[in-house]
């Protein structure tokens, strides 16, 4: 909760030290918190590196992530996502399903935030299991992640600005093979996945 204890409550408590807030957003066990002054703070589990500051200890005080300037906030189950005033969109934490946007996966930690693709006119930001979503000001969006079904990781692209029935999917192709099942490599491509056929979308492995 934030409260400084371990301990299961069925009542709000209040956070002594945070004033200011705007907006607050919670995942499978981190939480963030965005005040006013485009700071964030960040509280909870960060094995994976949600807090976006370098540690990977878990904390039950509000801790000060590694980004200011940030407008928007969203939370994945264990990932998070910052917007910033100036329209960029940046991530940490977990990232096997590509979720960061980075153009890689990777089961190690990603501690600090880094970012995503190459947005730079985003307006908001939201947050899935093990996908994220970036809508930027001309009514475009990007989405991150996994698809809960093949394993790929995808983005998606809108044709028509703030119409979401007709889009591009990508699919992300790693420039290495899997090694023991895990990604092996660091970098990746995204490859248009050909949606004119069943049989284009049932293959999606062949990309």
């Amino acid at each position: 909760c934030g409260n400084g204890t371990n301990t299961n409550i069925n009542t709000p408590a209040h956070l002594a030290g945070l004033a200011g807030v705007v907006k607050v957003a919670s995942g499978e066990g981190h939480s963030l918190i965005l005040k006013s002054d485009g700071t964030v703070w960040a509280c909870g589990v960060t094995t994976n590196g949600q807090f976006g500051n370098g540690m990977l200890t878990d904390s039950n005080v509000p801790v000060q992530c590694s980004i200011t300037n940030v407008f928007d906030i969203a939370v994945g189950s264990l990932h998070s996502v910052f917007l910033k005033a100036d329209g960029t969109v940046w991530t940490c934490g977990y990232n096997l399903y590509g979720q960061l946007g980075l153009g890689f996966s990777n089961t190690s930690p990603n501690a600090l935030p880094a970012q995503v693709d190459t947005i730079t006119n985003g307006i908001a930001v939201i947050a899935g299991d093990q996908g994220t979503m970036v809508v930027t000001a001309d009514g475009s969006t990007g989405y991150y992640g996994e698809d809960g079904g093949t394993n790929c990781v995808y983005k998606f692209v809108a044709d028509t600005p703030g119409d979401f029935t007709a889009g591009k999917v990508f699919v992300l192709k790693m420039d290495l093979d899997l090694s023991n099942d895990e990604p092996s490599s660091a970098t990746a491509t995204w490859v248009l996945v050909p949606n004119t056929t069943p049989a284009d979308r049932n293959n999606i492995r062949s990309v």
